[in-house]
């Protein structure tokens, strides 16, 4: 588990379940209140999606920093 955390894996899965929910959480709100799918808040979705965007990004650094991590741990096994 602690691997999970650090490998950045729980920060993509965060922000693709966040920006589901939210917009599943908008598209439920536009039925009930509109009787269609329009997006009134838009600018509030927005800003969720640019979170979203920016833990993933973060989660994606992370992935990427572990990989390279790992790929230098095996080439310094092979060596020694």
């Amino acid at each position: 588990m602690k691997n999970f955390l650090k490998s950045g894996w729980y920060a993509l899965a965060i922000m693709l379940i966040h920006t589901g929910v939210m917009i599943a959480y908008f598209k439920i709100l536009g039925l009930i209140y509109h009787g269609g799918t329009t997006l009134d808040d838009s600018s509030f979705l927005g800003s969720h999606i640019q979170i979203s965007v920016i833990v993933g990004a973060v989660g994606a650094f992370f992935i990427y920093k572990s990989m390279i991590e790992q790929k230098n741990a095996v080439s310094k096994k092979s060596v020694g």
